[in-house]
C-alpha cells in the first residue's frame, strides 16, 4: 500500500511537476522497502521503482546523493531478482541510465563503461520481439556515441550508427520513442560528417533531421530544439555546397522555432543566436 501510494504520487507529479509530491513519493517508497523482507518477490520491484523516483529527483535538483541511492537501490534489486527475469532485464536497463547520468556529471570513465555493461546485458536478456528491446538497444546506442565523444575512437561512432538503426527499424511508426531514435541518429551521422567530411553523412543526417521534425508535435517540449538541430546541420551543408535554398530554410527553421519556444526555455539563447547566424550568412 505504502509503494502504491508512492506511485500516485509520483504520477501526480509527473503531471503537475509539484516537487512535494515526489519528496513524498520517495519517503512513501522508502518505508515500503524498509518494510519488505529481502525474500519477498516484490521487493525488487520497490527498490527499482524507488531508483527511479530517486533519478527523478536528481534530474530535477541535481543533487548527486540522489542518484548514488538510486544506483545502490538498483543494484540491490538487480541481486535480489532471478536472472533473466523480466524485473531482473529492468533492473539492468535502469542501472545503465543512472551510471551513464553519473558519467555526465562527474566525467569518470568507468561509469560510462559499466553503463555499455549494463545496457548489453539488458539486450542480451532481452528476448527477440519484446516490445522493450529496440528502446533498449537505442539506449547502448546512446552510450557508445557519449564514449566516442569523450575518448574519440571512431569504432564506437560506427557502433552507435548501427545500434541506432537497428532500434529505428524495430520501432513502429508512430511510436513516441522512434522520434527520439530518430534524432539520435542523425546527431551520430552529423558527427561522422564531421570526422570524415563524407557528403552523404550530412545529407542522411538532414534527412533523419527532418523527419524528426515532421513527427514531433508543436506542442512537444523538444519541438524547438530539434527544429534548431535541424536548421544548424541545414547551415553545415550550405556551407559545403553554398546553395542559397539550404539557408533560406535554416532561417524559416529557426524563426519557426523561435515562434515555438518559451521565454524559460534552455534552448532559447541557443536557438536565437544560430538564427541570427544564419541571417548573417
Amino acid at each position: 500500500m505504502l509503494d502504491s501510494l508512492g506511485t500516485s504520487l509520483q504520477t501526480r507529479f509527473e503531471r503537475l511537476g509539484q516537487l512535494t509530491d515526489l519528496d513524498d513519493a520517495i519517503v512513501q517508497k522508502c518505508r515500503a522497502v524498509e518494510l519488505t523482507p529481502d525474500e519477498h518477490p516484490n521487493k525488487p520491484d520497490k527498490l527499482t521503482n524507488l531508483g527511479i523516483a530517486l533519478r527523478n529527483r536528481f534530474e530535477r535538483l541535481g543533487d548527486l546523493t540522489d542518484l548514488e541511492d538510486a544506483i545502490t537501490h538498483t543494484r540491490v534489486a538487480i541481486n535480489l531478482s532471478p536472472v533473466g527475469h523480466p524485473r531482473n532485464q529492468t533492473g539492468h536497463v535502469n542501472l545503465g541510465i543512472s551510471l551513464r547520468d553519473r558519467f555526465k556529471r562527474l566525467g569518470e570513465t568507468a561509469d560510462l563503461e559499466a553503463a555499455i555493461v549494463q545496457d548489453r546485458r539488458a539486450i542480451e536478456l532481452t528476448p527477440e520481439g519484446h516490445p522493450a528491446k529496440p528502446s533498449r538497444i537505442g539506449n547502448l546506442g546512446v552510450s557508445l556515441f557519449a564514449r566516442f565523444q569523450h575518448l574519440g575512437d571512431s569504432a564506437d561512432l560506427e557502433d552507435s550508427i548501427v545500434q541506432t538503426r537497428s532500434s529505428i527499424d524495430s520501432i513502429p511508426d508512430g511510436h513516441p520513442a522512434k522520434q527520439m531514435q530518430l534524432n539520435n541518429l542523425g546527431t551520430s551521422l552529423w558527427a561522422r560528417f564531421n570526422r570524415l567530411g563524407e557528403l552523404i553523412d550530412l545529407e542522411d543526417a538532414i534527412a533523419q533531421l527532418r523527419l524528426v521534425v515532421d513527427l514531433t508535435p508543436d506542442r512537444h517540449p523538444a519541438k524547438p530544439h530539434r527544429i534548431n538541430h535541424l536548421g544548424a546541420a541545414l547551415q553545415a551543408r550550405f556551407k559545403c555546397l553554398g546553395e542559397p535554398a539550404d539557408l533560406q530554410e535554416a532561417i524559416e527553421r529557426g524563426f519557426r522555432a523561435i515562434g515555438l519556444v518559451s521565454d524559460n526555455h534552455p534552448d532559447r539563447l541557443r536557438i536565437f543566436f544560430n538564427t541570427g547566424l544564419a541571417m548573417e550568412s
